[in-house]
């Protein structure tokens, strides 16, 4: 896949991800979330999946092995 066909992706919590949904709400609806993975463990509130991807600090590192 290209760079031109790969979806604009965006952080959920980033200050201008508020604003494009806030003024822009349209465009922030065709936006793909980006989900990080963290291999620190989930803080009170954070969803896994949805606030970051948590796996252990092996596996997180085999990731970079597979790329």
């Amino acid at each position: 896949m290209s760079q031109a066909e790969k979806p604009p992706v965006m952080r959920r919590e980033e200050p201008f991800a508020k604003a494009l949904a806030k003024f822009y709400p349209a465009l922030r609806k065709t936006l793909q979330p980006l989900v990080l993975y963290n291999s620190r463990d989930a803080r009170p509130g954070e969803v896994d999946g949805v606030d970051y991807d948590f796996r252990s600090r092996e596996q997180v590192e085999n990731l970079f092995s597979i790329a």
